[in-house]
């Protein structure tokens, strides 16, 4: 996955330099995030990628306790009516509340221009992980 050294983004298409800031994209096999601190959150491993980013569980620095956090993509942070869309995602998906629904608890983006959703951290298994065990779910 290619990463823009300056503001860390990560994208997923063929850029030759970042659309948020201009730099020179590098290919790293080590991923620019992990162990690197946005805001009050510490970013501990990567849990999966997206079609429009990447999520993280980090550590929230005062509270002692994991979260889960998407970064968008590159591409999309740059991208003003997208970048728009995610705010309102989040501000929607922050006032609902549900059993089956995670909750999203805080979003925002750096002064580099990475736009992130925060969101509670639940242990367990993937959609993924379960098909693959348990096979093709009732419809």
């Amino acid at each position: 996955m290619r990463s823009c050294p300056q503001c860390r983004s990560l994208f997923n298409v063929d850029n030759e330099f970042c659309s948020i800031d201009g730099a020179r994209l590098v290919e790293d096999a080590a991923d620019p995030l992990i162990g690197e601190r946005i805001d009050r959150y510490h970013f501990v491993e990567r849990l999966g990628t997206g079609a429009m980013g990447v999520v993280y569980r980090v550590r929230h620095a005062q509270l002692d306790r994991d979260f889960a956090i998407k970064v968008l993509y590159g591409e999309f942070a740059a991208s003003d009516s997208l970048s728009a869309r995610f705010r309102r995602e989040a501000r929607a998906m922050s006032r609902m509340n549900h059993p089956n629904v995670v909750s999203v608890v805080d979003f925002g983006s750096t002064e580099h221009g990475l736009e992130f959703l925060v969101m509670e951290f639940i242990e367990g298994y993937t959609l993924e992980d379960l098909v693959a065990e348990e096979g093709r779910l009732a419809t």
